[in-house]
């Protein structure tokens, strides 16, 4: 935790999530806080883990060539006591009609961009696909436009990308630049998501993200963990839509028009900047 005060970007998100999310719980890092972890010891840890035996929901998935029934027997060998369900549902909050910014300061050479978008969607809407596809044209893939027109043509950033956060509505957009063009990146930042808004790019451009999307999709088919974790997305957020075995179908259909209006109801909602000194 205290080496990571020596990574900008993972600080620079940090602050972004600070700004971005209303719950405080996901102001955190994952990792917890210093604070936090000095006020832990081997009691409390163990005090926690045997609540979490006890109280907590556990879900069992098993993936390969095995017998059930003898699968079930071992299972049943644990003394697992009845517990409360948790109701999974995607983290949502309101949008703000104003923007929150925030700048720090450290001595580093290049300075951290990073914008906060309020995406109205989450995983389990029927409208998730389009935002995969409105999120490579931007800045998901090396042919992106941010990554294309930002950095390769206007060479005004080391690095730049997009991601989408699927369960909490969060489209964030990262960039490393230097600091006297943190203006006119941004302005090329707005531009790129005007002509998203307008349909302003190639017929090319939108099949080639499509077709790298449906790519990582037939790869992970070979990766037990993100099997699982479909799985795990289709019991507790698709329930029993049937989003998830029509996913390369609904992909491939996703038209600008589609971009169009998703890209329409996406707003900036928190600016972090951390500035380099040198």
């Amino acid at each position: 935790l205290e080496a990571d005060k020596e990574d900008s970007f993972y600080l620079s998100e940090l602050g972004l999530y600070d700004l971005f999310y209303h719950d405080d719980n996901l102001k955190v890092s994952k990792y917890a806080r210093v604070d936090l972890v000095e006020q832990e010891n081997s009691f409390t840890a163990y005090q926690e883990f045997q609540r979490m035996l006890k109280e907590d929901q556990i879900d069992i998935f098993l993936l390969g060539d095995f017998e059930a029934s003898s699968v079930l027997e071992e299972i049943n060998r644990f003394p697992f006591q009845a517990r409360k369900l948790y109701r999974f549902v995607n983290f949502t909050q309101d949008r703000l009609n104003i923007t929150q910014e925030k700048i720090d300061r450290q001595d580093d050479q290049q300075s951290i961009l990073q914008l906060g978008y309020h995406l109205p969607l989450t995983y389990s809407h029927p409208d998730y696909p389009i935002a995969l596809v409105l999120n490579g044209l931007l800045g998901g893939f090396a042919h992106s436009r941010l990554f294309t027109q930002v950095r390769e043509k206007e060479g005004l950033a080391y690095s730049i990308s997009s991601q989408v956060y699927p369960y909490t509505g969060l489209l964030q957009v990262y960039a490393g630049i230097d600091k006297r063009q943190r203006e006119k990146t941004l302005r090329m930042i707005n531009q790129e998501w005007h002509n998203l808004k307008a349909g302003r790019y190639s017929s090319h451009l939108l099949q080639q993200t499509k077709q790298l999307l449906l790519n990582d999709y037939y790869l992970a088919q070979d990766s037990p963990k993100i099997l699982i974790e479909r799985a795990y997305n289709q019991k507790y957020l698709a329930k029993n839509d049937e989003n998830l075995p029509k996913w390369p179908d609904r992909i491939a259909a996703v038209n600008k028009a589609d971009i169009m209006q998703l890209a329409r109801k996406i707003h900036l909602q928190a600016l972090y900047y951390l500035e380099g000194g040198k």
